[in-house]
C-alpha cells in the first residue's frame, strides 16, 4: 500500500490519498474512538480495512461508515474479537489472510485505562487486566503478523499515550503498560528494520473517546475533564479521534519511509506545558495565602487556583498582586477570579481587613498559608541589631500569630488547615542571621503548640520548611527577592545561591513549585493524618551537612541498626552484595533466592560482617510464584514484626529475536520475573512499609532507556519498571514511603554473561569495561552502595528518582556489539 500527500496550497491544507497499489489495514479496537476514526480515514484513503472489536453492533456500524466513504466502495472485513484472548487474535489474523491474502498495515490501537492505587485491594487484578490488554495483546498479535508484514514490507503503528512518558497518579498500571509499549516499539523497530518493516508509535494526550467511560467515569465527569484540558492545552482544545488518525495515516505512508522506532507525541502541547492529568481537587475551598504576590506564595496561589480553589492573593505591591491574580484566573478550571487584597502583614489593621474582606467575598476560609516573611542580615554587635530583630520578629512571627488568631473561628467552621512557611534555619544556625533563625524556631514551636490546641477543633497546623528557593517564571529564571529585600546586592544574592546547586544531594536549589506542591499536599485530604509536623523540603541540605562531614574523612557509613531489609534475588550478584552491606551496616537482613545453598552462603557472610552478630533470615522462594512471595513477607513479619526496606532486585535477561517462534513465551517469562513479581511484592508490602515509613528500591537497568538487539522483552520490563517506580513514588509519598530505582550498566554478575568459564567471563567484562568512561564495568558493591544511599536518611528528599549507576554507559552511548 502506498500513500502519498495531495497538497492544496491555496487552502494551506494537506490531505492523504491512496495510489493505485491495493493495501490492507488491520486496526484493533476499531469499533469506537481513535480506532474507528483511523479505520474510516484509511477507508476514505482507498485502503481495505479490517474492523474489529468486542461489540458486534459497533463493529458493523463502523464497517458501514468505512464502505460509505471508500472511493471504490470497498467492504470492510468485520471480525468480532477480544484482544486479551490469544485464540481470538489468531482467528483475526487467519480470517484476514484467508480473505485478503495479505496485511500491509497493523495498527495496535485496542487498550483500556483504569485507575487504582498501589495499596488498593483490587490493584493486582487491575494491573494484570491492563497489562494483558495494552501490552501482552500487542506483543502476541505483532509476533504472529511479522511473517505477513515481511512479505508486504509493511508498517506497524502502536497506539501508546503520553502516560508512557509522564506519570499519572493512581494510573501506575496504565503508565507502565504504555511505557513498556514505547520500549517495545523501539526494540522491534531495530529488529524488524532489516525485514523491511517499519514500527512507530503515536502517543496522544487527552482525546475525546470512550476510554474513560469504559473505566467507570460518568459522562458528565468525562466532558468536564475534556473541557478543562481543552482550556489548559496550548492549542486551546482537547484532541479528537481524527487528529490521531491522521498521525497514524502519516506513519503508514511512504512520506514517512525514513521514520522507524519513533514516538510521535500528538498531545496538543500537554507535555510541553507540563500539564498533569491528576491534580488535587480544591473545588469549593477558599485559600488565603500571605505574601502571594511573588515567590513561593505566588506559586502556591497559582497551584491552588489550578486545583479549583477560590484564592486570596495578597501583598504590598498592587501591581504584582494583580499579575498573580490574573495567572490564577487563567489557570482556574472553572474560571474563578482571585480576590486581590493589598496589605502589609506587619500591620494588624491590614490583617483584620484582609480577613474581613475574604469573609465578605466568600463567606469562609478553608486554608490559611502563612507565607510572608523576610530574612534580615545583621551582626549581633551591630548598633542597628535590635531594630532588625524587632522587624524580623514582627514580620515572620507576630503577623503569623495575629492572623492565625483572628482566623481560628472561621477555620473551626470549615475544619480547615493552617500551613506555616518556616525554614531549616529554625534548626540550623546562620551567621549574622540570628533574628531570622529565632523567628523561625519560634514559628516551629508555635506550629506544634497550636496543632495540639486546635486539633480538637478539627483544624490541622503544619510547618513547611524550605531552603534555597528560586523562581522559574517566563521568560527565564528569577530568584525570590528575599535576600535582595534584606538589603543584599543582586551580585551578592547571586553568589549566595550558586553554591547550593553544587552541594545539595539533588543537585539544585529548589523551585518554588516544589514548595507549592508540598503546601497543596498538606492542605489536602491526603495528608489528613498529619498535624504539628515540620515537613523539611530542603533538597537534602540538612542531610548533606552530615554527609559532607563524613566525606572529609574519606568514608561514608550508614547506620541501619534496628531496620529490616528484604532483598529479593539476594543469593548472588547485586542482591548478595546489597544484603551483605546492609548486614554490615547493622540491619536485620532477609536473604532469599531459589537456590537454598547459595541463600545459606550469603546468610553466613551477613552474619560474619554484622556488627551485632545478627543472623539473617533465610527464605527459599521463587519470585514468579505469588504464593512464594506471600510466604516471604509473612515469614519476615513473623520473625521481625516489620519491614523497613524492600529491594526488588531479582530479575532475568532473556535473549530472543522477535521472529523466534518462542518469543512470546520468553516475553511473558521476562515480564513475570522482572515486573509482575515487583508489582505483587510491593503491593503486599505497602501496609507494612506505611507503618515504618519505609523505602522501596527497584533494581532496573540502562536498558530501560537504551535498546539492545534481541533483548526487547528485557528492555520492555525495565522500561515499565521505571514507570512503576515514578508512579507509586507519587502515590506512596503521602504515606511516608519513598520509592526509587537504581539503573546499572554492565555489572560483573551472571545476568549478562552466562558462560561457565569464569576466565572467559571476566575477560569479556574487562574488555567491555574499557569502553566505559570510568575504565571498568560495575561491581556488585557499586550498586549495593547506591541502594544503601537511597534507603538512608541522607536521601530523604529523593523519591521517584531513577539513579543511573552505569560508569558513563549512557553518556558515552556504549552499546554491546555482537
Amino acid at each position: 500500500m502506498r500513500i502519498t500527500p495531495s497538497w492544496t496550497l491555496q487552502k494551506w491544507s494537506i490531505s492523504w490519498i491512496i495510489q493505485d497499489v491495493p493495501g490492507l489495514a488491520l486496526i484493533t479496537g476499531s469499533s469506537s474512538g481513535i480506532g474507528a476514526a483511523t479505520a474510516i480515514l484509511f477507508a476514505k484513503s482507498g485502503a481495505t480495512v479490517v474492523v474489529t472489536g468486542r461489540n458486534a453492533v459497533r463493529v458493523s456500524q463502523v464497517a458501514k461508515q468505512c464502505r460509505e466513504v471508500s472511493p471504490n466502495g470497498l467492504k470492510a472485513l468485520e471480525v468480532v474479537a477480544d484482544v486479551t484472548s490469544d485464540e481470538d487474535l489468531q482467528r483475526l489474523v487467519n480470517t484476514t489472510i484467508k480473505t485478503f491474502g495479505r496485511i500491509d498495515v497493523l495498527v495496535n490501537n485496542a487498550g483500556i485505562g483504569r485507575g487504582s492505587k498501589c495499596e488498593d485491594q483490587d490493584y493486582i487484578d487491575v494491573y494484570k487486566v491492563i497489562m494483558k490488554a495494552n501490552l501482552d495483546s500487542v506483543v502476541f498479535l505483532t509476533h504472529i503478523c511479522v511473517k505477513h508484514l515481511e512479505k508486504t514490507k509493511g508498517n506497524i503503528i502502536n497506539m501508546s499515550s503520553i502516560c508512557g512518558i509522564q506519570t499519572a497518579q493512581q494510573y501506575s498500571a496504565y503508565c507502565m503498560s504504555k511505557s513498556a509499549l514505547d520500549m517495545f516499539t523501539k526494540c522491534i523497530a531495530a529488529e524488524l528494520g532489516p525485514k523491511g518493516i517499519r514500527v512507530n508509535s503515536v502517543n496522544p494526550g487527552v482525546v475525546k473517546t470512550n476510554i474513560m467511560l469504559a473505566a467507570g467515569v460518568s459522562e458528565a465527569e468525562c466532558n468536564k475533564a475534556n473541557e478543562t484540558y481543552g482550556r489548559l492545552y496550548p492549542i486551546g482544545r482537547y484532541g479528537e479521534g481524527s487528529d490521531i488518525a491522521h498521525s497514524v495515516l502519516y506513519l503508514a505512508s511512504d512520506e514517512s519511509s525514513f521514520i522507524t522506532g519513533t514516538i510521535l507525541v500528538a498531545d496538543g502541547g500537554h507535555l510541553a506545558a507540563n500539564i498533569f492529568i491528576i491534580t488535587y481537587n480544591f473545588a469549593g475551598k477558599v485559600a488565603l495565602i500571605t505574601g502571594s504576590s511573588s515567590g513561593i506564595g505566588a506559586a502556591t496561589a497559582i497551584l491552588f487556583a489550578k486545583s479549583g480553589a477560590n484564592v486570596v492573593v495578597t501583598g504590598r505591591n498592587a501591581g504584582r498582586v494583580s499579575e498573580v491574580a490574573k495567572q490564577c484566573l487563567d489557570l482556574s478550571p472553572d474560571g474563578l477570579k482571585a480576590l486581590e487584597v493589598v496589605a502589609d502583614v506587619t500591620r494588624d489593621e491590614d490583617l483584620q481587613r484582609l480577613v474581613d474582606t475574604t469573609i465578605k467575598a466568600f463567606g469562609k476560609i478553608d486554608i490559611l498559608v502563612n507565607n510572608a516573611g523576610i530574612a534580615l542580615r545583621c551582626a549581633f554587635d551591630d548598633p542597628n541589631y535590635v531594630n532588625v530583630y524587632r522587624n524580623n520578629i514582627k514580620t515572620d512571627l507576630d503577623s503569623v500569630v495575629f492572623l492565625t488568631h483572628i482566623c481560628v473561628k472561621h477555620l473551626e467552621k470549615t475544619k480547615g488547615n493552617i500551613i506555616n512557611i518556616s525554614s531549616i534555619r529554625s534548626v540550623q544556625t546562620a551567621q549574622q542571621y540570628s533574628a531570622y533563625c529565632m523567628s523561625k524556631s519560634a514559628l516551629d514551636m508555635f506550629t506544634k503548640c497550636i496543632a495540639a490546641e486546635l486539633g480538637p477543633k478539627g483544624i490541622r497546623s503544619v510547618n513547611q520548611i524550605p531552603i534555597a528557593i528560586y523562581q522559574q517564571l517566563s521568560p527565564g529564571v528569577v530568584r525570590t527577592n528575599i535576600l535582595v529585600g534584606a538589603g543584599a546586592s543582586q551580585a551578592d544574592s547571586d553568589q549566595a545561591w550558586e553554591p547550593y546547586a553544587r552541594l545539595y544531594p539533588v543537585g539544585r536549589y529548589g523551585n518554588v513549585s516544589d514548595i507549592a506542591h508540598a503546601v497543596v499536599y498538606l492542605a489536602s485530604d491526603e495528608s489528613s493524618f498529619i498535624t504539628g509536623t515540620a515537613l523539611v523540603a530542603d533538597g537534602g541540605h540538612l542531610a548533606a551537612n552530615i554527609l559532607l562531614y563524613k566525606l572529609l574523612r574519606m568514608s561514608v557509613t550508614y547506620n541501619f541498626a534496628g531496620k529490616v531489609a528484604l532483598i529479593t534475588g539476594s543469593s548472588s550478584g547485586i542482591g548478595a552484595a546489597t544484603a551483605i552491606l546492609f548486614a554490615k551496616s547493622g540491619a536485620n537482613v532477609v536473604v532469599t533466592g531459589r537456590n537454598a545453598e547459595r541463600v545459606s552462603e550469603v546468610a553466613k557472610q551477613c552474619l560474619d560482617v554484622s556488627p551485632d552478630g545478627l543472623k539473617a533470615l533465610e527464605v527459599v522462594a521463587d519470585v514468579t510464584r505469588d504464593e512464594d512471595l506471600q510466604l516471604l513477607v509473612d515469614t519476615t513479619i513473623t520473625t521481625f514484626g516489620k519491614i523497613d526496606i524492600v529491594v526488588n532486585n531479582a530479575g532475568i535477561a532473556l535473549r530472543c529475536a522477535f521472529g523466534d517462534p518462542n518469543y512470546v513465551n520468553v516475553y511473558r517469562n521476562n515480564i513475570k520475573t522482572d515486573l509482575d513479581s515487583v508489582v505483587f511484592l510491593t503491593h503486599i508490602c505497602v501496609k507494612h512499609l506505611e507503618k515504618t515509613k519505609g523505602n522501596v528500591i527497584n533494581i532496573s537497568s540502562v536498558r530501560s532507556v537504551q535498546t539492545r538487539q534481541d533483548f526487547s522483552a528485557y528492555c520492555m520490563s525495565k522500561s515499565a519498571l521505571d514507570m512503576f517506580t515514578k508512579c507509586i513514588a507519587a502515590e506512596l509519598g503521602p504515606k511516608g514511603i519513598r520509592v526509587n530505582s537504581v539503573n546499572p550498566g554492565a555489572v560483573r554478575t551472571n545476568i549478562a554473561y552466562t558462560s561457565a568459564d569464569e576466565g572467559a567471563k571476566n575477560a569479556w567484562y574487562d574488555d567491555y569495561g574499557k569502553l566505559y568512561p570510568v575504565g571498568r564495568v560495575g561491581e556488585g558493591y557499586d550498586m549495593a552502595n547506591a541502594v544503601l544511599y537511597l534507603a538512608s536518611h541522607e536521601s530523604s528528599f529523593i523519591t521517584g528518582t531513577i539513579l543511573v549507576a552505569d560508569g558513563g554507559h549512557l553518556a558515552a552511548n556504549v552499546n554491546i556489539v555482537k
